[in-house]
């Protein structure tokens, strides 16, 4: 009876940790899928002016407060992730792909050749909802270092949240042999 009661408080502790954003075929492509998305947003970006949050007043009348560049806004940060799991997957399609009698899984927007295997229109509803659920754990893990990146536009955004954040993916090191046949 102990027992049982040790495990319902264990099951309903919302302190307990939970797994990392992972448990999806070809992890790493689904990030980069997520990141191919979030840097489209990124450079469809328009220039927008300063907020400016001087409402306030003081008590001599004179308006306070402080403006704030947009781009270190959290508007921004918003605007950029705001439904962007949904977008992620609404074209996304998980495709076998043969290779010598073997099948491969990858995730991509569009069929790239015969030998890519569409899947089924309930398994793609499937697989869509599954790269939706995966890109939500994924941003609800690391949304503060994804809103301190995004903040200050540190380049390789693909590498920094596949790689480094959420290492779904191996870091692609330079092969020497190319980098000195390149001099």
């Amino acid at each position: 009876m102990l027992l049982a009661g040790f495990l319902v408080i264990l099951l309903t502790d919302p302190f307990t940790s939970l797994p990392r954003a992972s448990a999806i075929v070809q992890e790493c492509q689904a990030c980069r899928q997520i990141s191919k998305e979030l840097m489209k947003r990124l450079a469809s970006e328009k220039h927008r002016d300063p907020i400016n949050l001087k409402y306030r007043l003081d008590s001599q009348g004179k308006k306070y407060g402080k403006i704030i560049e947009f781009r270190l806004s959290e508007q921004r940060i918003h605007d950029l992730l705001d439904d962007l799991c949904t977008a992620a997957s609404a074209d996304a399609t998980l495709y076998r792909v043969k290779n010598d009698d073997q099948y491969s899984l990858v995730w991509n927007d569009v069929k790239e050749s015969d030998s890519w295997i569409a899947p089924d229109k309930a398994e793609k509803e499937g697989r869509k909802k599954e790269l939706e659920n995966y890109c939500v754990r994924l941003l609800d893990e690391h949304e503060d270092e994804l809103t301190g990146i995004l903040k200050e536009d540190s380049g390789d955004l693909e590498g920094i949240l596949c790689e480094r954040l959420a290492k779904a993916c191996e870091p692609k090191t330079e092969n020497p042999e190319n980098a000195r046949s390149e001099l």
